[in-house]
């Protein structure tokens, strides 16, 4: 794909509202016992990841007599103090979100600790699936009445016709790209009402869900590997909006 190069940078009206980094890997065992979850929090640091919860998985199954409910299976979320990331422990998984993302290198050093933790406490084999998940809501600017001259022309669809435009108030599309020869993106995108103001079709979403699958786990490779899939999301970013919507988020 002929994306355009992107340098992360801060940006003055960020729209992040949430990233998230998540490791799937086989299966080592029903549940996680707390004696797992606290040797994450002691290879995390107790001081900063304080709070350790239990957080079961409910699993429900469908079946011609309807739905059946299968025994919880025990899991934890581990938080940081000032609440702003956790880490969701699962027997295949491990991610890691944060609602208050100042950039990637802090992220990064979030996850190359989580990432030890795994190989020091799991020591799984496999790596099923490693992803990024960058969602984004971005406001409708004052100095504009609709997305025409914002968001990529061919993102829009009807919104970028004049004779749909000023009727939507609500779209959601969803698109898998290949990005490379292992790593997909499953973009999703469309207007949705301001979460601010609750006017209709005022905001636009742009969720980014990154990852590649399969190869063995080891770290220092999944962190390599999440660089890479942090640089397709940069440029998958630039991509969908237009330079004048991006001077206006650079501030």
């Amino acid at each position: 794909m002929d994306l355009p190069e992107y340098v992360s940078m801060p940006l003055q009206r960020s729209p992040l509202v949430l990233v998230a980094a998540q490791v799937n890997f086989e299966e080592v065992g029903r549940e996680v016992s707390h004696a797992y979850a606290r040797a994450f929090q002691r290879s995390l640091g107790a001081d900063r990841w304080r709070a350790l919860q239990s957080a079961p998985l409910v699993q429900a199954t469908m079946t011609p007599g309807g739905v059946v409910t299968e025994p919880n299976r025990q899991a934890y979320r581990l938080t940081t103090q000032d609440e702003t990331a956790s880490l969701l422990i699962n027997p295949d998984s491990v991610t890691l979100e944060s609602r208050a993302y100042t950039g990637w290198d802090a992220f990064r050093g979030d996850l190359v600790a989580v990432l030890a933790a795994l190989a020091d406490v799991f020591d799984p084999g496999v790596e099923q699936r490693l992803g990024l998940r960058y969602i984004d809501q971005i406001p409708l600017p004052d100095t504009d009445d609709d997305w025409r001259a914002l968001v990529r022309e061919s993102l829009l669809g009807l919104s970028g016709d004049s004779a749909f435009s000023a009727g939507v108030v609500a779209s959601d599309q969803r698109v898998l790209l290949q990005l490379d020869d292992r790593i997909r993106c499953v973009l999703r995108h469309g207007q949705l009402a301001d979460p601010a103001t609750n006017r209709p079709g005022a905001a636009y979403l742009l969720d980014f869900d990154v990852y590649r699958e399969g190869g063995l786990f080891d770290p220092d490779t999944a962190a390599a590997g999440a660089d890479a899939l942090h640089s397709y999301v940069g440029r998958l970013f630039r991509a969908c909006i237009t330079e004048r919507l991006f001077q206006w988020i650079k501030g």
